[in-house]
């Protein structure tokens, strides 16, 4: 029952997209977000007040932060562990929650981030 809901929903969506001319429809849960597979989201800028280059890091698991000038947190139902080690092999320093945006515009120290699937 839950997966037709879902169909009928996505299929809404989708339409939806196509009249407003061709934008990524953003699924409205965190379930229905991992239904498309959709995790948290870390961007890191490589200005401060986000400008500059741009690394959006996501998926499941343990990924190195290319940038390091400033950053935005979006959540989708998933933390994200942040670690001052490169390879995540040092103690947890901070944890971006699951329900909680979060950003900075100013230079960050974390080397990497563990999001937890």
């Amino acid at each position: 029952m839950l997966n037709s809901k879902f169909s009928r929903r996505a299929a809404a969506a989708l339409a939806a997209t196509a009249v407003i001319g061709g934008l990524t429809a953003v699924p409205a849960t965190a379930t229905e977000s991992r239904a498309y597979g959709m995790t948290s989201s870390f961007v890191a800028y490589e200005g401060t007040s986000y400008s500059g280059r741009s690394a959006d890091i996501n998926g499941c698991g343990y990924h190195s932060i290319p940038f390091h000038g400033s950053y935005k947190w979006i959540p989708r139902g998933q933390d994200g562990r942040m670690h001052n080690a490169a390879d995540g092999r040092d103690p947890v320093h901070t944890v971006l929650r699951s329900n909680r945006d979060a950003e900075q515009s100013t230079p960050f120290g974390w080397q990497s981030i563990y999001i937890v699937c």
